[in-house]
C-alpha cells in the first residue's frame, strides 16, 4: 500500500460510492423475478431502446422512516424515464438521468409508478412510519463472504425496524462499521469471523466472513478486449465471471465513461472524448480491467507529482511541486480543507497548510488517474517538507541540451553530483534553489542532490541522440538500489515498441513490462543482478540492481494489550516499522484515538464506554499491528492504567502510567532502586531505569554466583 493515508471522511465517501455500486448489482439480483422500473428526467435519447428489459434496483416493497431518503438505479427499456407517486403527502419522488430518489415526508403508504418512453411500467410500494416494518430484516451481503486482508466490502441493511446495530465476533480478523443503512466489512488478517446485524426488535441476520486468499476455481475474467474504441453515446456490454462474487465495477473517469453492473453484465457508456479505465473487482480484491478510448491519445508518461509520498509542514507554511505526465488538465483536492488546501496552476501544485492535523492531497489528470501525498500539519512541523526536486524520478533529454529544476525542502545550501559526468554534468555547488543539468553524450546517469544535513534525493537522466527520434530509455537509470519487499516502477520509452525485459537472476529481482509503458522491478532477496530492457529492433538498456535487506522492522506497541476504565486516557508507545503511523479503532463507541495524538513515538486512547474493541496501528509501509482493549466501569479503588506492561530487557524508555482513584497526592516506591526508578507528577507515575541504568537481569544462585540465562 503505497502509503496513502486517508482521513475518515474521505474513506467513508469512497466506501459509500463503492457501496452504492455493489448494492445496485445485488438488489438487481434479489428482485430479478419482478423487474422494476425507471423514472423520467431525460436519460439517453428519447425513443432509443437500450435493448434490455426495463428495471430498477429498488425492491418491490420498501419500509422507510419519516425524513429518510433512498436512491436507486433505473435502466433498460427505452429512455426517457418518469416516476409518479400515489400520495405526494407521504413520499416525494425525483428522477435525474438514471437515478430514482425517494424521500419520506409523513407516516402512511404510497405506490410509486415508474415508466419508460414506451409506456412500460413498474411499481414500488412504500410504507413510511415508525412502526414495525412490513419487510423482514435483510442485508445485501451473501451469507458467506470471502475477502482479502486490507480490502473492504460495502452492503445495505433494510427491512426490520431501525435503528440497526452491527458487530464482529472476531475483530482481529474482520471489522465492521455502519453509516445509516450502509455497513462496511474490512479484512484485517487471515481467519474467520461472523458479522451480526441486529435491528431494534432484536431480530438478527449474520454473515460468515473468511479473510484470506481466494479459492475460486476459475480466475476473474471480463469478456472485453484490453482496449476498446468507442464513439460518444455508444454503449458496450460485457460479461464478468470467475473469481469470488459479488463484483464491483468502476470507471477511472466518469466524464469519459459511465459504468453499470446488473448481475454479471457490465454496461459501459462513452460520454465524451478521452480515455477511462474500466475495472471490475471481486470480493477478495482480484481485478480485471479494460481501457475505453474515445478519440484521445493517452500520454505515455504516467501522472506524477514531484513530491515525496509523505510531507510534514507547519501551520501557515506553503509548499509547491511540479506536476506532469498523464493527461491535462490537472485537478487537486484536499481530504481535509480545515488542515490544508491544494490548488494547481500552470502544472504547479501549491499546498497551503492551515491548521494542525492530517490530510491527503490528491492530484487527478483528465483521465481520472490520481497521485496522492500524505500531509501532516502540526505545531512541531519544521515548515519545510522532505528534500525534493521538481525533476521527479527521472527525465529524458536530447544530447547537447540543458534543463533547470527547482530544489526544495531539507536544509540549504545544496550540493549536486552526477554518477556519469561523461553523459551528464551538474554544478557541484548549487546556486540558490536551482540546479542545471547539461547533457554531454548519449547514455544515462543519476543526479543526486544533498542538503546541509546530508539527506539526499536522486533522479535518473537519460540522454538520447537528439536526431528526431528518441533512443530506447527507462527512468530507472543505469544502477538502482531497492529493498526486499519494495517494488519500483519506472517509465519505458523511445526505441521501437513493444518492449520486453529479462532479469539475470529472478531469485534476486523479477522484472516485467506493464501496459508497454512501464517497467516493474520486484526485489525477492538480498543480492545483485542485471535487468535488460529490449525494444522490438533489438536495442537494449542495461540496469544494474542491488537489493538490500529491508531495514524496517515490525511495528512494536507497548503495551500490546490493555484494560482501563471509562474516562481513562491510555498512553501507548510505538517503535519499529516506518513512521508516520495511523491508528484506527474497531468500535469508536468504546474508545477513540485522535489523529493529533498519534506521533512517531506513541499515541493516546480515550476510553468512552464499557466494552471491548481493537486498535489497529498501520505504518507507512503498510504493516499492521492489532491491540486488544477492554474498558470497565469507573470505581474509586486506587489503580494504575494500564495494569500490565510488557518491556524488553534492553528497553531504556520511561513508561508512563495513569493513576486513578484513591486520594491524592500520590507517592510511589520501588523495592529495588538498582533495577527501577519511580516518580509521580500529578496523576502520572513514571517508571524509569534504576541506578544500574539498564533493565537487564542476571540471576544468582544460593551461593551468590551469577547464572547466565538462568531464571529470575
Amino acid at each position: 500500500m503505497t502509503s496513502m493515508l486517508f482521513s475518515m471522511p474521505y474513506l467513508l465517501k469512497a466506501q459509500a460510492t463503492r457501496a452504492r455500486r455493489v448494492i445496485y448489482a445485488l438488489l438487481g439480483l434479489f428482485v430479478s423475478a419482478m423487474l422494476l422500473a425507471s423514472c423520467g428526467g431525460g436519460a439517453g435519447t428519447v425513443g432509443t431502446s437500450t435493448g434490455k428489459t426495463f428495471y430498477t434496483t429498488a425492491p418491490s416493497s420498501i419500509a422507510i422512516a419519516v425524513g429518510s431518503a433512498a436512491s436507486y438505479e433505473i435502466g433498460g427499456g427505452t429512455a426517457t424515464y418518469k416516476a409518479s407517486t400515489s400520495n405526494a403527502g407521504v413520499v416525494s419522488v425525483e428522477v435525474k438521468a438514471t437515478t430514482l430518489s425517494i424521500k419520506a415526508l409523513a407516516n402512511g403508504t404510497a405506490q410509486i409508478v415508474l415508466s419508460d418512453a414506451t409506456g412500460a411500467q413498474l411499481s414500488v410500494n412504500v410504507v413510511v412510519g415508525t412502526g414495525t416494518s412490513t419487510v423482514d430484516l435483510f442485508v445485501t451481503a451473501p451469507s458467506a463472504l470471502a475477502i482479502a486482508p486490507g480490502m473492504s466490502s460495502s452492503y445495505v441493511i433494510g427491512g426490520g425496524k431501525p435503528a440497526y446495530f452491527v458487530s464482529s465476533s472476531n475483530a482481529a480478523v474482520a471489522t465492521v462499521g455502519i453509516n445509516n443503512n450502509n455497513f462496511f466489512i474490512s479484512g484485517i488478517k487471515p481467519g474467520t469471523a461472523q458479522i451480526i446485524i441486529i435491528d431494534s426488535t432484536g431480530t438478527a441476520v449474520s454473515v460468515n466472513v473468511t479473510v484470506g486468499s481466494s479459492s475460486a476455481a476459475v480466475p476473474l475474467y471480463l469478456t472485453a478486449a484490453g482496449t476498446i474504441d468507442a464513439a460518444i453515446d455508444e454503449l458496450n456490454d460485457f460479461m464478468v465471471g470467475g473469481g469470488t462474487g459479488p463484483y464491483v465495477v468502476t470507471s477511472s473517469n466518469k466524464r469519459v465513461a459511465t459504468v453499470a453492473l446488473t448481475g454479471n453484465a457490465v454496461v459501459v457508456k462513452a460520454m465524451a472524448k478521452g480515455s477511462a479505465q474500466i475495472t471490475v473487482f471481486d470480493a477478495v480484491g482480484a481485478s480485471v480491467s479494460t481501457t475505453l478510448v474515445v478519440d484521445l491519445v493517452v500520454n505515455a508518461i504516467p501522472l506524477y507529482v514531484a513530491a515525496p509520498t509523505a510531507v510534514t509542514m507547519a501551520p501557515g507554511a506553503k509548499a509547491v511541486y511540479s506536476v506532469g505526465g498523464g493527461n491535462v488538465p490537472y485537478e487537486a483536492t484536499s481530504s481535509n480543507v480545515t488542515v490544508a488546501k491544494a490548488e494547481i496552476s500552470n502544472n504547479v501544485l501549491t499546498i497551503n497548510a492551515v491548521a494542525a492535523g492530517t490530510a491527503q492531497i490528491l492530484v487527478f489528470d483528465a483521465n481520472g488517474v490520481s497521485v496522492s501525498v500524505a500531509l501532516t500539519v502540526g505545531a512541531g512541523g519544521s515548515g519545510t517538507s522532505t528534500l525534493y526536486t521538481t525533476a521527479g524520478t527521472g527525465v529524458v533529454m536530447s544530447k547537447g541540451t540543458s534543463n533547470t529544476y527547482k530544489i526544495g525542502g531539507g536544509k540549504a545550501p545544496y550540493i549536486a553530483t552526477s554518477s556519469n559526468t561523461s553523459v551528464v554534468t551538474v554544478p557541484s555547488a548549487v546556486s540558490g534553489v536551482d540546479v542545471t543539468v547539461t547533457s554531454v553524450a548519449v547514455g544515462s546517469s543519476q543526479v543526486t542532490i544533498y542538503d546541509a544535513n546530508g539527506n539526499s534525493v536522486n533522479f535518473s537522466v537519460t540522454v538520447s541522440a537528439g536526431d528526431g527520434g528518441v533512443d530506447l530509455f527507462t527512468t530507472a537509470g543505469n544502477s538502482l538500489t531497492l529493498a526486499v519487499g519494495t517494488a519500483g516502477t519506472y517509465v519505458i520509452g523511445g526505441g521501437a515498441a513493444p518492449y520486453s525485459v529479462t532479469s539475470s537472476n529472478a531469485g534476486i529481482v523479477t522484472a516485467k513490462v506493464v501496459d508497454n509503458t512501464s517497467l516493474k522491478l520486484t526485489p525477492q532477496a538480498v543480492g545483485s543482478t542485471q535487468v535488460t530492457v529490449y525494444d522490438s529492433s533489438g536495442a537494449s538498456v542495461l540496469i544494474g540492481v542491488a537489493v538490500a535487506a529491508t531495514t524496517t522492522g515490525p511495528i512494536e506497541v507497548q503495551p500490546n494489550g490493555a484494560s482501563g476504565n471509562v474516562g481513562d486516557a491510555l498512553k501507548f508507545l510505538l517503535s519499529g516499522g516506518t513512521p508516520p503511523y495511523t491508528v484506527t479503532v474497531n468500535n469508536t463507541n468504546i474508545a477513540k484515538v485522535e489523529a493529533a495524538s498519534v506521533t512517531s513515538t506513541g499515541f493516546t486512547a480515550d476510553l468512552l464506554n464499557v466494552g471491548s474493541t481493537t486498535l489497529v496501528v498501520k505504518d507507512a509501509a503498510g504493516q499492521l499491528q492489532s491491540i486488544s482493549l477492554s474498558v470497565s466501569q469507573i470505581n474509586t479503588t486506587l489503580r494504575l492504567s494500564p495494569n500490565n506492561v510488557l518491556l524488553s530487557e534492553d528497553s531504556v524508555s520511561t513508561v508512563g502510567l495513569n493513576v486513578f482513584g484513591g486520594t491524592g497526592p500520590y507517592r510511589a516506591f520501588t523495592s529495588d532502586q538498582t533495577l527501577t526508578g519511580v516518580s509521580v507528577a500529578g496523576s502520572i507515575l513514571s517508571v524509569g531505569l534504576g541506578t544500574n541504568l539498564n533493565r537487564c537481569i542476571n540471576p544468582v544462585d544460593s551461593g551468590g554466583v551469577r547464572v547466565p540465562n538462568g531464571t529470575f
